[in-house]
C-alpha cells in the first residue's frame, strides 16, 4: 500500500520533470538560435 502511494506520484512527476525538461531545452534553443 505504502509503496503504491509512494511510487505512483514518484514516476508521474519523474514523466512530468522529463517532458518539462525537454519543453525548456527546446524553448532555449529557439530563443537563442535565431530560425
Amino acid at each position: 500500500m505504502l509503496k503504491n502511494l509512494q511510487n505512483w506520484p514518484f514516476l508521474n512527476w519523474t514523466k512530468l520533470g522529463l517532458s518539462m525538461g525537454v519543453w525548456s531545452i527546446r524553448v532555449s534553443r529557439a530563443l537563442i538560435l535565431p530560425n
